[in-house]
């Protein structure tokens, strides 16, 4: 026993004399701590099937993280004793990854065979089985991860039954809904940067927070404009600056058709012939070639606001690309 009496052996595990001998015992007789050879076995098809190795097994599961510093992280659940057929551990764990699409997630089933710890040639024996995915690859609910053996190979009929929740995944994701009653609320601008673990890296994205925060504000301005100008219109969310734009040509085409005609001609009559020009719009060109709105006539309060929303629009749009070079 490597110089190591039974009385210490006992001392150290927590347990009697009578058990350390039966173990060393049994491995002196068999080659082993177990009282039969240890192999896979699958459980009653009708409930989830967890690998068996024998009546001795102490299970238990290991959950790890691996990925950039920062994200990596282990778990382990409590050991079963005495229960390799269907051992149930019911315990939760929460991890943080920052940067999910570099992350890997382990889920390790060992044998706890304390008496290996003190006999060198039982250490590597309380591996079960293992598995390896991707973090993006992760599906919510309840999930048999398939176990697989020390070659890789796929254990007949042995899963870890699981449940994987996974919140502020990053991607994807509804449209947001938006309409008349929905009122844009301004709150303050959150880069949501997080520390990756790496020196270099973190002092170098700190130099780009400020440049970030004024690129996220005026995205949010331009957003914001073009929602109300579309609400302004009648068009949806997926509605285009294009359509828009048809739809107040349109309505200032039907204006004109039934506009009021001029008076008969008389003398005087020139500064009220001046008043009813026919309502009509164009958009031209400035200095550095941005579109101008030149609107002419009388029109309704309601295609005033939207004249009035177009053209904040627009200074929006300009603003974006005048700051575009400096900020990239």
């Amino acid at each position: 026993m490597m110089g190591v009496s039974t009385s210490e052996i006992a001392k150290r595990l927590n347990a009697s004399r009578l058990t350390v001998h039966k173990a060393i015992k049994r491995y002196k007789e068999l080659g082993t701590s177990s009282d039969r050879p240890r192999s896979g076995r699958p459980k009653a098809a009708t409930t989830p099937n967890v690998v068996r190795k024998g009546d001795s097994s102490d299970p238990f599961v290991v959950i790890e993280i691996f990925g950039i510093p920062g994200d990596c992280a282990e778990e382990r659940t409590k050991t079963v004793r005495n229960d390799g057929h269907n051992p149930s551990f019911d315990e939760s764990f929460q991890f943080q990854v920052s940067v999910p699409e570099l992350a890997l997630v382990r889920f390790l089933v060992l044998d706890d065979d304390f008496i290996a710890l003190y006999i060198p040639s039982l250490l590597g024996d309380d591996f079960i089985g293992q598995y390896t995915v991707p973090f993006d690859c992760l599906q919510p609910g309840f999930r048999h991860v398939p176990l697989l053996n020390n070659e890789g190979d796929p254990m007949p009929n042995a899963t870890l039954f699981v449940h994987i929740a996974v919140t502020n995944k990053r991607g994807g994701g509804k449209a947001k809904k938006r309409g008349m009653s929905v009122k844009r609320k301004s709150s303050r601008v959150n880069t949501g940067m997080k520390l990756v673990g790496i020196k270099t890296v973190d002092d170098q994205f700190k130099t780009a927070v400020a440049p970030l925060c004024e690129s996220i504000a005026m995205r949010n301005k331009l957003e914001a404009a073009l929602v109300d100008w579309q609400e302004e219109c009648g068009l949806g969310p997926a509605g285009t600056i294009r359509q828009g734009i048809r739809l107040i040509h349109s309505r200032m085409m039907t204006l004109a058709v039934n506009a009021t005609p001029p008076s008969s001609p008389s003398v005087g009559s020139e500064t009220s012939r001046s008043q009813e020009v026919t309502p009509s719009f164009m958009i031209e060109g400035d200095e550095k070639n941005f579109p101008v709105i030149i609107v002419t006539g009388q029109i309704p309060d309601q295609l005033q606001r939207t004249f009035q929303k177009l053209k904040t629009l627009i200074a929006h749009c300009v603003a974006t690309l005048g700051h575009a070079d400096t900020l990239l």
